[in-house]
C-alpha cells in the first residue's frame, strides 16, 4: 500500500497516534486505476443489454466466473470488507 500512496499520514508524538488523510506519495497511475475499479462495484451487479452482447459467444464458464467475482465484490464496498 505504500507503494500506491494509499496509507493514511501520521503524526504521532508518545502515546498520542494522529492518522490523518492518504499521503498520495506514491505510484500516482496504479492509485487512480485501484481508486476507479473500486467505483465500480459502487452499483448493484446487473446484465444490461450491452453486456449480453459482449457476452454472446463466450464460454459458459468465463461467464460464471465473471458474475461470481461481481457478487463477491459489490457486498465489499459498501461494508468495508476487503477481500
Amino acid at each position: 500500500m505504500p507503494f500506491t500512496g494509499l496509507v493514511p499520514s501520521e503524526h504521532s508524538s508518545g502515546a498520542v497516534r494522529r492518522q490523518g488523510r492518504i499521503t498520495r506519495t506514491g505510484n500516482r497511475h496504479v492509485r487512480r486505476v485501484l481508486v476507479e475499479a473500486a467505483w465500480t462495484y459502487r452499483h448493484r451487479p446487473y446484465m444490461t443489454a450491452a453486456l449480453n452482447r459482449l457476452s454472446e459467444g463466450q464460454p459458459p464458464e468465463v461467464l460464471a466466473y465473471c458474475w461470481a467475482a461481481q457478487l463477491r465484490l459489490f457486498p465489499g464496498y459498501w461494508t468495508g470488507r476487503h477481500i
